[in-house]
């Protein structure tokens, strides 16, 4: 995940992580929800001023199944 800077023509930060597909990303404040095509961690909130991850949401069904493969969000 890049947070890219218009002003300079480059990514200002970085992150290794999510896998992001389809429309499974969003930004309120300062976090960022991230939706991923993985199977594990698939649902996480980072930090937009130290793209940092704050937490993995726990995103498994009533009968305890594990949703994975977010794609949007």
């Amino acid at each position: 995940m890049f947070l890219w800077d218009i002003r300079t023509h480059k990514a200002a930060k970085s992150v290794f992580g999510p896998c992001i597909s389809g429309d499974s990303i969003d930004i309120q404040g300062n976090m960022i929800l991230a939706g991923s095509y993985w199977d594990k961690n698939s649902l996480e909130i980072y930090d937009i001023r130290t793209f940092t991850k704050l937490c993995d949401i726990n995103n498994k069904t009533k009968s305890g199944e594990q949703i994975n493969y977010i794609s949007s969000c």
